[in-house]
């Protein structure tokens, strides 16, 4: 009975010998994966696999932007509606045979914003919906600020944003816009491609978005797929009727085809083989694509220009004033400081729990350097913002699980100790969760930072120690 007795200890001593160097061994690969990395050959290059941290204004500096509304006036030849309205631009290969059209043609000074629309109205309006394509385009860390009473904007990027909001993928590969993308006004037009006149416009749209469809067995293209109202349906249906491929009367055979703009970036120049006669107009985006990543690239061009669309046009066109690089006052290499004095921290922490606990302490600092890695793996994945006030909450919690570890250390360490530990350390931290909540809701950037961290590294802390520290640091 005795030997059965000490056999069964034995196995127990083993099993806990055994999972303390797993979970030790996990910590260590934490450890290695989040201060150092995860290497891989990427054209040539050695590419760090784990993301880098999203990085605050005031730690990665900014992009300025100002705009001023567009004050440009040209003397043009366009057509004329009988309300007044313009309905388009004549254009120079327009001949007296293609201009069967219900409009006079007028020359007029044409204002790219009429007086009556520069209102502080619609100035609110500007920046609404420019707050709107920012959180579409998942633009993070923006300011926009407005002058009210003359229209002007600035914008201010994070250099997290470093993108080119001037180019987008389109087509065979990356084209140039005439302005950043979240500036166009917004404005889809299908035009006459012969004569100027405007066909079909946003009130004709009820809404818009992006769709990869299968055109072979490997291969798709990414479309934007614009639903039509039941007039935009109908007018549709004519234009397929009237832009067609033709025979003309001396035999030779001729297109009239329409270009579909935003703006003025032209989206396609296209003619109607056969009659259509449905809601929805599909426009290609890209060529035949294979691979996931390009798939993905030109799906968030088509989602970035549905995004325009759907959230309306500008009231006011923008030009770009100035643009200024201000860099941050703390410095650029304020995050690699940062985390050298956490690394030295934790050396410091981890001589301490040596010092004190002997091979539990030694356990104990290697689980807690892991409990780190693995914070800081968490945070750039979820691409959460870190700012001054971040890196203050981050040395916070590693406090606050060092401080765990000692109250854990110093009690029974069973499943009863650990209780005991976790009681008393709530105790101590039920304010910082409450605090971190609340924040995490916050408007101000600053304190959302803040609530961030709290909230996912105490979220972690409790649920990496109920299971690391439990098994690996026992009697």
């Amino acid at each position: 009975m005795e030997v059965n007795k000490l056999k069964k200890t034995s196995n127990v001593n083993i099993i806990k010998k055994l999972t303390t160097i797993i979970f030790c061994l996990i910590a260590i690969i934490l450890i290695l994966v989040g201060f150092v990395g995860i290497y891989f050959p990427i054209q040539g290059k050695s590419m760090n696999l784990i993301p880098d941290f999203t990085l605050g204004t005031d730690l990665y500096g900014i992009m300025e932007y100002r705009f001023l509304p567009d004050s440009a006036e040209e003397e043009k030849t366009v057509y004329v509606d009988k309300a007044g309205n313009i309905k388009g631009e004549v254009v120079e290969t327009a001949s007296e045979e293609t201009l069967d059209i219900p409009y006079n043609i007028e020359t007029k000074l044409i204002k790219v914003n009429e007086d009556k629309n520069l209102t502080k109205e619609n100035f609110k309006k500007v920046k609404d919906i420019l707050e709107k394509r920012f959180e579409k385009f998942g633009i993070i860390d923006y300011a926009i600020r407005m002058d009210s009473a003359s229209g002007n904007i600035v914008v201010e990027l994070s250099r997290n944003n470093e993108r080119d909001w001037s180019t987008i993928l389109f087509g065979e590969g990356e084209v140039r816009l005439s302005k950043s993308l979240y500036m166009f006004d917004g404005k889809f037009r299908i035009i006459d491609h012969q004569t100027g006149v405007e066909l079909l416009d946003n009130t004709h749209i009820t809404n818009v978005y992006s769709e990869a469809i299968q055109t072979s067995e490997t291969g798709y293209i990414v479309y934007l797929q614009v639903e039509l109202n039941k007039e935009g349906t109908k007018i549709l249906k004519d234009i397929s009727n009237k832009y067609t491929e033709y025979t003309a009367a001396d035999g030779t055979t001729k297109i009239d085809s329409i270009t579909i703009n935003l703006d003025d970036f032209s989206l396609a120049t296209t003619y109607f083989p056969e009659e259509y006669d449905r809601q929805i107009l599909s426009i290609p985006i890209s060529g035949e694509l294979t691979d996931n990543t390009s798939i993905k690239d030109y799906a968030e061009t088509a989602n970035m220009l549905a995004g325009i669309i759907n959230l309306g046009e500008l009231p006011v066109s923008y030009e770009l004033s100035s643009q200024l690089f201000i860099k941050t006052l703390t410095g650029e290499n304020t995050i690699e400081i940062a985390f050298i004095i956490l690394y030295v921290l934790l050396i410091i922490a981890a001589v301490v729990l040596i010092i004190k606990f002997k091979k539990l302490g030694f356990i104990a600092a290697i689980l807690n350097a892991g409990y780190v890695a693995l914070v800081t793996i968490i945070l750039r994945y979820l691409e959460i913002t870190i700012s001054i006030n971040s890196l203050i909450s981050l040395f916070l919690v590693v406090a606050l699980n060092t401080m765990f570890l000692w109250i854990y250390l110093v009690t029974k360490r069973d499943d009863e100790g650990l209780a005991e530990a976790f009681k008393k350390y709530y105790m101590i931290i039920i304010p910082v969760i409450i605090i971190g909540f609340v924040f995490t809701f916050s408007t101000n950037e600053a304190l959302s930072g803040i609530g961030n961290v709290l909230f996912w590294a105490l979220l972690v802390q409790v649920i990496y120690n109920f299971v690391f520290t439990r098994f690996s640091i026992n009697d």
